[in-house]
């Protein structure tokens, strides 16, 4: 009768335990297709400030052929006050552009450590309980 009992026991704690594992591993691939989706986000919303920066500056590179196509004529000092405005617009742009792929680089690099020390750890305590249920590692090989 205990021996039964004990089987039922076991029985039922293995299927708890392999339930958990089941829901441990439904939620870290959900994790994983949510942060997928989140950068994909990202980068669709960085191609579009991109897009409006490149649009904006087309529209300031219009308005200045227009204006120096007008019949104002601008002295040579004149133009090359506006010519080094132009160029440092440019150089932060490009640094802007440089930055925004760094930080998002940075983030993805931080959520892929973050989901890899989650595992770790997660992997420990199945281990761990392998180790109370089986006595020695099965997993590892």
């Amino acid at each position: 009768m205990i021996e039964a009992l004990g089987n039922s026991l076991s029985t039922h704690a293995y299927e708890i335990f392999v339930m958990i594992a089941i829901v441990v591993i439904i939620y870290f691939v959900s994790s994983l297709i949510r942060t997928y989706i989140d950068n994909k986000n990202s980068v669709k919303m960085a191609e579009y400030a991109i897009k409006g920066e490149k649009m904006d500056m087309v529209k300031k590179q219009t308005k200045l052929r227009e204006l120096s196509d007008a019949a104002i004529v601008l002295t040579d000092s004149e133009k090359e006050k506006l010519d080094a405005i132009n160029d440092d617009v440019s150089v932060l742009s490009r640094k802007n552009i440089s930055l925004m792929n760094e930080v998002e680089s940075r983030t993805s690099r931080l959520e892929r450590g973050s989901d890899m020390a989650m595992m770790k750890k997660q992997i420990e305590k199945i281990r761990k309980q392998e180790n109370k249920l089986f006595g020695k590692n099965k997993g590892d090989d």
